[in-house]
């Protein structure tokens, strides 16, 4: 990837994510853990991202093994969403956090789930910042879906 920049996050990936795409605009959002919590910081974090992709009328997909492991109550508010995708894959392994915006894509992939363990866990993941690419989030939501077993929309 040409002109992109890595960070190496060795702290909270999540927060890291949220204070890099705080003031974007993002045109798609997409979020993959196998793990939600429905409660608490993670829950908070997720609804702000949701909250972001409505205000800037973005797609927001949200891939997770099974409804239960993304929280009925945020699995619900992102089907309500026109433009809100949740995808299930129980073989979903892959913590990745993306935001497509018109000057650029950031990228986080990492060990964290989108819990709230995930706050005070040891966790290491490496962001990236490249030039607007729709291309790459199609390529990683195609892989993270190729796979699933057992899995339904």
């Amino acid at each position: 990837m040409r002109n992109a920049r890595v960070r190496l996050l060795l702290d909270d990936p999540h927060e890291a994510f949220l204070s890099v795409t705080r003031r974007a605009a993002p045109r798609q959002i997409l979020v993959a853990s196998p793990w939600v919590s429905d409660a608490g910081l993670a829950r908070d974090r997720a609804r702000h991202l949701l909250d972001r992709a409505r205000r800037h009328r973005a797609e927001f997909t949200l891939v997770t093994r099974s409804r239960e492991t993304a929280g009925e109550a945020l699995a619900g508010e992102v089907d309500r969403y026109p433009r809100g995708h949740v995808l299930l894959n129980l073989a979903l392994h892959a913590k990745v956090y993306l935001s497509v915006e018109s000057d650029r894509t950031i990228l986080v992939v990492g060990s964290a789930n989108l819990t709230n363990g995930s706050a005070w866990l040891t966790e290491v993941a490496v962001l990236l910042e490249f030039p607007p690419s729709r291309s790459i989030a199609r390529s990683i939501r195609a892989h993270l879906m190729s796979q699933r077993r057992g899995a339904r929309r």
